[in-house]
């Protein structure tokens, strides 16, 4: 949703990742990183592809993307780049955006997927890590499958898994307990609820969710 609030409202820090993205050259995407910002500009990090900077036109029209951890929210706008530098290192000048799209992280936001992780559980009889699929996961929640046994319903399990997001590979490692259980034709199912996620790992899990919405 469209949102009253003015770049600068954001306290953006330094080193915050964005999603940069042009609507007119199809190269031009990738990972950059908030440098700072003047008056009427906002200096980021050329994205790079195979580690050399991507071309970038002045005037060229682009899509910022990015989360805001401190107020829990994602964010885009649409701007141009001003000007461009290679010295000291390549970066860009992007106009201040007139508007931005602000949206609060949900947490019934959901997506099918297919990731492998590791599963450990708590109780010391069960075997550890065993190897599970997750075919759905939200900011609060996921199901697995696997075909081994991995635990009752209420009991305690440590997930680990390998998620990318904006051209970066996080591995993360939640605490969740098992909501509920099914077997169907040898393999088991698990609703998984997730225990206390950090705000980081949760807006982690909320990009990679959105990025599965809308491939």
């Amino acid at each position: 949703m469209d949102s009253d609030l003015k770049f600068d409202d954001l306290k953006l820090l330094p080193g915050t990742k964005l999603d940069l993205r042009s609507e007119q050259y199809s190269s031009l995407k990738g990972l950059s990183i908030f440098l700072g910002h003047q008056t009427h500009n906002i200096i980021v990090s050329t994205p790079l592809q195979s580690g050399k900077p991507i071309a970038c036109h002045k005037d060229s029209q682009v899509v910022v993307r990015f989360f805001v951890n401190h107020l829990n929210c994602a964010c885009a706008f649409r701007t141009k780049i001003n000007y461009t530098s290679i010295t000291p290192f390549p970066h860009l000048f992007l106009a201040i955006p007139d508007k931005m799209e602000i949206g609060e992280v949900r947490n019934n936001v959901r997506a099918n997927v297919n990731l492998i992780c590791s599963v450990n559980s708590y109780e010391e009889y069960r075997k550890k890590n065993q190897s599970a699929l997750i075919n759905n996961l939200s900011v609060d929640g996921l199901k697995l499958l696997s075909k081994e046994f991995l635990g009752e319903e209420q009991e305690e399990i440590a997930i680990t898994i390998k998620i990318k997001v904006l051209e970066t590979e996080k591995i993360l490692k939640i605490d969740g307990i098992i909501r509920s259980t099914s077997e169907l034709e040898g393999q088991f199912s698990y609703g998984i609820q997730f225990k206390e996620v950090s705000e980081p790992n949760k807006l982690l899990i909320y990009a990679y969710v959105m990025s599965q919405i809308v491939r």
